[in-house]
């Protein structure tokens, strides 16, 4: 189907290689070149439609039409004067498009009195429909979003724009490499140099517009609320007005979060709360700044090394002499990596079926190693001797865990339990509930006092060991998580999950620190070096990433 370019017709919607239209007799061909397809925003003072250009072998095109009022069509003056506006926007568009992150202007023309912007199709979702298709954005969504959309921001303020319309609908993730787009510049005002603040026309959307905007003034600042709104409204997914407390006249959105069991950290919330700030004095001046703020909120943490694997890592730990690195795959090999050269120094096979875990009790003798889904073997590894097996029956072993004595061994379970057994004897010793789901992580602090476990449920949650009393429930990840960690210091909790981040957490309160992100795939194990100083991190994506303090002058694997 074609669509007919006569804002009165009846009757637009026409078959296709039909010249003319059926209801009108308008010509379907702009310049004999650009055909429309349908509509795409209709306002008062034009509409967008989808079109195709067949100069370019037919390809996708955004046509804008903006329509000339009646009372000035017989009125030169004004005439020109609405002539001069088209002009100046073109030209702004012009210019601008030259970033690769704000579609491309093709075409500008007038044709049977009604003004004509031909620009580039942004193939892809817009943040809303993302937001409605995928759920609510994690931190790190938000992250990705600030960081992908701050230097267009700062682009478009550095040639006096201000875009003015800022809110997910005009954010598109381009399907071919997923930048974030930032379209629909019509409402966009182009000021002076040295006249940024001065009057001008009310536009915006409701809810995303700072006050400022709705009473005819314009600064970059204005455009930084707007950014903050929509991310704030991903994160929560929510209406604005749900997240704004009218009789405190206070913005509630992280108590939203945290009423719904989920929180961002305190880095994020700072910067957010400050790009919505009611006073322009208290907000964000420049993209720039806000920049600054972000790259100085970067995980202290950073990779330094990547070993590739051929398989899906199930599982990563450290020697107790932190110079050497176990990992087992689901290729039913164990590999042991030297750390200072990086080479793989060992490679064991394991039996028909793939080894789920390997870990090393404290005193470095002995390792607890899960075959199939219900049995942990208990090794002796100075003689690389099997001491015994435990068989949980029917219910699956995910993860198991020694306290730092080396007496209890924690498993988490396939029936959403936790469970302490004695090594030694294989006795029962407690099972304590509280997850949702199956618990695929588990681990205990080094002066033996907490127990941490994670799982299906996209929750962490940290128990006192001796009593089984819970301390404190995590809520920030978005998938499963799939495996947990614990500082040598007992100060980090380290967790890696199927959302693919590693996010790294206070013990004590519960407080979300760092994330770190690189892996492509769910991570599935993660471990701290005896030091504290490395992190190991394996995943589906076939690697093992090590990572090290920012500052410590470390590069070496």
């Amino acid at each position: 189907m074609t669509y007919c370019f006569n804002p009165a017709c009846e009757n637009p919607q026409n078959p296709e290689l039909v010249e003319f239209c059926l209801a009108c007799n308008s010509p379907l061909w702009l310049r004999n070149r650009y055909l429309a397809l349908q509509i795409i925003e209709e306002g008062n003072f034009g509409r967008t439609l989808l079109g195709e250009d067949r100069d370019r072998l037919s390809d996708r095109c955004v046509i804008k039409q903006l329509f000339k009022w009646r009372k000035v069509q017989d009125q030169a003056e004004a005439m020109a004067k609405v002539s001069r506006a088209f002009e100046q926007e073109a030209a702004l568009l012009l210019q601008l498009g030259t970033h690769p992150q704000i579609p491309t202007l093709l075409a500008c023309f007038e044709q049977d009195k009604r003004f004509y912007i031909v620009q580039e199709y942004i193939q892809g979702q817009n943040l809303l429909e993302e937001l409605l298709d995928q759920g609510v954005f994690s931190e790190q969504k938000i992250r990705n979003l600030l960081n992908d959309l701050l230097p267009v921001l700062k682009f478009i303020h550095e040639h006096n724009v201000i875009h003015r319309d800022i809110k997910p609908m005009n954010i598109i993730r381009r399907q071919s490499d997923g930048k974030l787009v930032l379209i629909d510049f019509g409402l966009a005002k182009q000021l002076q140099s040295n006249a940024f603040g001065k009057t001008g026309s009310r536009y915006g959307t409701e809810g995303y517009a700072p006050i400022e905007q709705t009473r005819g003034k314009v600064y970059p600042a204005s455009d930084l609320y707007s950014l903050g709104m929509t991310c704030i409204q991903l994160l929560a997914g929510a209406a604005l007005e749900e997240l704004y407390d009218a009789e405190q006249s206070i913005w509630i959105w992280r108590e939203y979060l945290r009423n719904k069991a989920t929180d961002v950290s305190d880095h994020l919330g700072q910067i957010l709360d400050k790009l919505i700030k009611d006073s322009l004095k208290e907000r964000y001046q420049s993209a720039a700044v806000v920049i600054k703020d972000m790259e100085e909120g970067v995980p202290r943490w950073r990779c330094v090394h990547t070993f590739s694997e051929l398989s899906k890592i199930e599982q990563v730990t450290f020697s107790p002499d932190g110079l050497s690195l176990a990992s087992n795959s689901d290729d039913k090999t164990l590999k042991v990596w030297h750390l200072s050269s990086g080479k793989l120094v060992q490679s064991v096979s394991g039996e028909s079926q793939a080894v789920k875990f390997a870990v090393i009790s404290p005193d470095g003798q002995t390792l607890a190693s899960g075959i199939g889904d219900n049995k942990i073997q208990i090794w002796h590894l100075p003689t690389q001797q099997l001491v015994h097996t435990l068989d949980a029956g029917a219910i699956a072993v995910h993860q198991v865990a020694f306290s730092p004595d080396g007496e209890t061994l924690v498993s988490g379970n396939s029936d959403s339990t936790v469970k302490l057994w004695h090594p030694g004897t294989g006795q029962l010793l407690d099972t304590i509930r509280g997850h949702s789901g199956a618990v695929f992580a588990v681990v205990t602090s080094p002066n033996g006092k907490i127990l941490a476990s994670g799982g299906a449920d996209k929750t962490i949650k940290l128990w006192h060991l001796g009593s089984g009393v819970l301390l404190h429930t995590l809520t920030q990840h978005s998938a499963a998580v799939n495996a947990l960690c614990i500082s040598p210091d007992g100060e980090m909790l380290v967790s890696g999950s199927a959302d693919c981040q590693i996010l790294v957490w206070h013990l004590a309160s519960g407080k979300l620190m760092d994330i770190l992100w690189g892996h492509q795939a769910p991570v599935r194990s993660v471990a701290f070096s005896p030091d504290g100083d490395a992190i190991a991190s394996g995943s589906d994506d076939r690697t093992i990433k090590l990572w090290r303090r920012e500052g410590l002058g470390v590069d070496r694997p």
